[in-house]
């Protein structure tokens, strides 16, 4: 669903001179990875992780969310419960380490320089692309 939005919004950022990329610890972001019927399987988009203009990144073994202090791990009890329901973050992640990072959007410019960060606790809660829109509006255009 969010890379849907995401799709939706690639347009209207590239206008104001920015680009969009996604960077993700899941090796398998390209193909749906829970079985047909999985309670969870419907809150997957399969048209927003294949029809997309924008590049997706894999950072195997977190080390770009690490460079940005985001990711966290689980403790035993709750890897228990997401094998329960047949979430394996080892074969999501490629990894065995058991750790996400947080959903965290940021606007960079060209220098490097983070203009805006927006991180969240709550992986269901994430930044909106309007919001990132209306960050990028107030950026000095070059």
């Amino acid at each position: 669903m969010e890379q849907a939005a995401l799709q939706g919004s690639v347009a209207e950022m590239e206008a104001l001179g920015a680009s969009l990329v996604v960077v993700t610890p899941e090796v398998l972001c390209e193909i749906r990875t829970l079985p047909p019927g999985h309670p969870f399987d419907a809150v997957f988009d399969q048209a927003g992780l294949t029809a997309r203009s924008f590049p997706v990144l894999i950072d195997r073994g977190h080390h770009v969310a690490r460079q940005y202090r985001l990711v966290h791990g689980f403790p035993p009890d709750l890897i228990a419960l997401y094998k329960q329901f047949g979430i394996d973050l080892a074969v999501h992640n490629g990894d065995d380490s058991w750790t996400l990072p947080l959903p965290a959007t940021f606007v960079i410019d060209q220098h490097a320089i983070i203009q805006s960060a927006d991180v969240r606790v709550d992986y269901r809660n994430r930044a909106e692309p309007a919001q990132t829109i209306a960050v990028l509006k107030q950026l000095p255009r070059r």
